[in-house]
């Protein structure tokens, strides 16, 4: 079924709102998305989560930024990278570590090699999103309008089944000559 609207439209929900969609969902805005949370936002995908920004990507948190991966975190920068922060800054692994703080730099393992040799290793490569398309203009001679219902005049008729062109019943009588 497919409901177009022409004009702007709003949906207020003076409670809860649930939505089940048992297959894919997928939304295309042409424009401008704004969402606003004044509570708690959850989110879990069970499969791959997958972000294309074609622009700046700004984040800001008045709190703390807790990251767990169980597999391996790569970055990739064009750049450079700058962490400032005004405590310190530390990088560990097992017993070893490299702490950078304003009295100075402290690195601290088993053994401490300087220039000799090793490798860089190499950052997680990135996945590329599907991308979704508009969805064609149905009503106004897009492809695929023959035979096509025509638009709706309110919200309820995007409920009601299409009227079929109903013929009245014929009664059963004698003809008379």
């Amino acid at each position: 079924r497919r409901i177009t609207v022409r004009n702007d439209q709003t949906l207020k929900v003076t409670n809860d709102r649930t939505v089940s969609v048992s297959h894919d969902d997928g939304l295309y805005v042409r424009n401008d998305r704004k969402v606003t949370v004044e509570g708690k936002q959850e989110h879990k995908t069970t499969g791959n989560h997958i972000s294309l920004v074609e622009g700046t990507h700004s984040l800001e948190v008045k709190g703390d930024l807790a990251r767990k991966i169980t597999g391996a975190l790569g970055m990739k920068v064009r750049d450079e990278i700058v962490l400032e922060s005004g405590g310190k800054i530390t990088l560990k692994v097992g017993g070893s570590f490299v702490v950078i703080h304003s009295g100075g730099v402290d690195i601290v393992g088993p053994k401490i090699n300087l220039n000799s040799g090793g490798s860089p290793g190499t950052p997680v490569p990135t996945l590329r999103p599907a991308v979704l398309k508009a969805l064609a203009d149905y009503d106004n001679g897009g492809p695929g309008t023959e035979g096509a219902e025509p638009p709706r005049k309110n919200v309820q008729e995007a409920f009601d089944p299409p009227q079929q062109d109903k013929v009245p019943p014929q009664r059963p009588g004698r003809f008379s000559r």
